[in-house]
């Protein structure tokens, strides 16, 4: 009962919610990029599931002790979100999973803004 507690208390007081919210703020940004300016075609479906796929970049999270510190920055603490891996993510814009490196650099965005504010 106390670890569904903590897990309750997780997802309350975490910011989860600004990045599912932010990756669907961007599927319809890109919508309207490539449909209405550009005249592509737009799998709208796949683009949705590569943008919410990315954030299980926050499954990293697991390998720290504690797994959740509100107090903690993410970037550069954890494994999937250190510099190191920032080039990966930016050879990845240019494959075919481009949006799914899109929504891992919004996610990376907003840890930066939570960790300015």
């Amino acid at each position: 009962m106390e670890t569904i507690l903590n897990l309750l208390q997780i997802a309350l007081s975490s910011d989860w919610w600004v990045h599912i919210v932010s990756n669907f703020a961007l599927w319809g940004l890109l919508y309207v990029i490539e449909v209405k300016l550009l005249s592509r075609k737009f799998k709208s479906r796949n683009v949705l599931l590569q943008l919410l796929l990315s954030n299980l970049i926050d499954l990293d999270h697991l390998l720290s002790r504690p797994i959740y510190d509100p107090s903690r920055c993410s970037l550069n603490n954890h494994l999937f979100h250190s510099y190191y891996f920032i080039p990966a993510y930016v050879i990845g814009l240019f494959t075919r999973f481009r949006y799914f490196f899109m929504g891992i650099g919004l996610h990376f965005f907003i840890d930066y803004i939570g960790c300015v504010f």
